[in-house]
């Protein structure tokens, strides 16, 4: 089967494994996409893949392997317009960055998350159903929510020393 659908095949195994709690299937399912992905240079499913990797290590609490993998995940996304990748990794760094204890740089993370999401729902106001439907998903309701109050401290932070 070509890479092209390899890899959605790929990813959407590795996302079922991780919903199952099968660590070492979801790797080897996201291993694989992120070897295909970077064969044939696609960025979305290369981001897509060390996070998924990312996903399984900080569930297991292997918070150096999580770092690590969200780390090559934003490589893959840095200077390439990838949004459908680039709020998931910075939903997970964020999630990362919280269970370190390093506050401040997950609301960077969520604040800019939350702007992509923004970003893909102005892009869908031609198409009020699927507008509407995308607004509507648990996950980016609570991104966008998260993402907004984590960037009020910076915005009043910004205008505190004036």
């Amino acid at each position: 089967m070509r890479s092209i659908l390899q890899m959605p095949l790929r990813l959407g195994l590795g996302q079922y494994w991780l919903g199952r709690k099968q660590f070492g299937r979801a790797r080897e399912q996201m291993q694989e996409l992120c070897r295909l992905a970077a064969t044939s240079g696609e960025r979305t499913y290369l981001a897509l893949g060390r996070q998924g990797l990312a996903e399984a290590a900080l569930t297991q609490r292997d918070f150096p392997t999580a770092e690590r993998e969200l780390s090559e995940a934003l490589h893959a996304i840095d200077g390439y317009e990838v949004p459908l990748a680039e709020w998931r990794v910075c939903a997970t760094a964020a999630r990362t960055e919280l269970v370190r204890g390093r506050r401040v740089k997950a609301d960077a993370y969520l604040t800019r998350s939350a702007a992509v999401l923004d970003r893909l729902a102005a892009s869908l106001t031609d198409d009020a159903d699927l507008h509407r439907s995308f607004l509507a998903q648990p996950t980016v309701q609570t991104i966008r929510r998260h993402g907004r109050l984590a960037a009020r401290p910076l915005a009043v932070a910004r205008r505190a020393p004036r």
